[in-house]
């Protein structure tokens, strides 16, 4: 989807959240590509995202969303990918046809949200965060409806997503959305067989990195590995898992690795709540007796 923000020319920027599945995706693919954007970090949990700032930047209140030097606006991440696509692949050759496939069976699979419903199904602090966070976005939004009239009706369609049920709500959307995982999984499983016969111990196109292809591909099983803590959603094989150690050994993931490190924050914010809310519990409590201390000795 695009749309025009300015008729000037201005250096191309991503808009993107670390906590984000396709924001991870976009960021990759664009590093070392022909686009080279300006990052900038959009907070979820400050809900920065629903904000007038960037409501004027992207009314679909969304992320990620790519800025392009000549004003227009890619706020859907198939978009940017297709974009980065068209600037480094040939579109006649094996490589691009390939590189084309992986992205069309990446989007074949509601990963992100398969992640978040599967963790808030087996951790009940993780629900009611999220729950939460979903009712300041909605009050976040109120705010805005009538306070900036010129936003209102990007207010009002945000407002109207917000209000229909979630996705993958039910037991039987879940359990049919888990289904597209597998697939994906053994189809990278099959490129590196594939390039292993000239490339053993090498990356899914060959001998070298590739951000279109395994760059986006090792977000998607760094989410389905933090996924599986919770719930198990694919297999991950030892070939795939060895391919994992050595993309995250390369320059280009290694330079957003301190940027959102995909599996280790979300692990964090996922696997250790309960042991954050243990100690901030303990705390509490061991400062409610020694004031009861203080007190009786008073």
């Amino acid at each position: 989807i695009f749309f025009r923000v300015s008729k000037s020319t201005m250096p191309s920027t991503l808009y993107f959240s670390n906590l984000s599945y396709y924001s991870q995706i976009a960021r990759i693919a664009l590093i070392d590509s022909p686009l080279d954007p300006e990052i900038v970090i959009v907070s979820l949990p400050n809900t920065e995202h629903l904000k007038p700032p960037y409501a004027r930047i992207n009314p679909k209140l969304t992320v990620p969303a790519l800025r392009l030097e000549d004003g227009a606006m890619l706020t859907d991440s198939r978009d940017i990918l297709n974009k980065v696509c068209s600037e480094t692949s040939e579109p006649a050759s094996e490589r691009g046809d390939t590189i084309r496939t992986i992205i069309n069976k990446l989007y074949s699979v509601p990963m992100g949200t398969v992640a978040f419903r599967a963790t808030a199904r087996n951790n009940k602090l993780f629900y009611y965060i999220n729950q939460f966070l979903g009712m300041n976005g909605r009050r976040e939004i109120q705010k805005h409806l009538d306070k900036d009239p010129d936003l209102r009706e990007a207010y009002v369609k945000a407002l109207e997503i917000r209000n229909q049920p979630p996705a993958l709500a039910t037991n039987e959307q879940f359990r049919k959305a888990v289904t597209t995982v597998q697939p994906v999984l053994d189809y990278l499983d099959g490129l590196l067989t594939k390039a292993a016969d000239k490339f053993p111990d090498k990356f899914l196109l060959g001998e070298t990195y590739e951000p279109l292809a395994d760059g986006i591909s090792a977000v998607l099983v760094q989410w389905v590995l933090w996924t599986n803590k919770y719930e198990e959603v694919g297999v991950v094989s030892p070939q795939l898992t060895a391919w994992l150690g050595r993309v995250r050994q390369t320059p280009a993931w290694k330079a957003v690795g301190g940027e959102f490190a995909p599996t280790e924050i979300l692990g964090m914010v996922g696997g250790n709540l309960e042991a954050v809310a243990g100690g901030l519990f303990c705390a509490v409590l061991t400062l409610g007796i020694i004031l009861i201390y203080v007190v009786f000795q008073w």
